[in-house]
């Protein structure tokens, strides 16, 4: 019995640790993509409910200066097997 309590709770942590690994791995990769392709400087980026279609996994809401020195917003969606969509507000 305490084996089976082990794996499970092993289980679940591996699952958590994933989940956790790929959210950051894809909030880099909407900044590397805001950088690069609008050459907007990201000073603020989180989590976001909304904004985003309802197969995006990951929804991020982000701030940034672009090259004319104005505030820019927007959010990033992304899925598990897609790049990163950039919207802006």
């Amino acid at each position: 019995m305490k084996f089976i309590a082990g794996a499970i709770a092993l289980a679940i942590s591996a699952a958590i640790f994933a989940n956790v690994a790929m959210w950051d791995s894809k909030k880099d990769a909407a900044v590397r993509t805001i950088k690069d392709q609008h050459n907007i400087e990201v000073t603020k980026i989180g989590f976001a409910w909304f904004g985003c279609a309802k197969d995006d996994e990951f929804s991020f809401k982000w701030e940034g200066v672009n090259a004319d020195g104005k505030t820019v917003k927007g959010n990033a969606c992304a899925g598990i097997f897609k790049g990163t969509t950039i919207r802006f507000k």
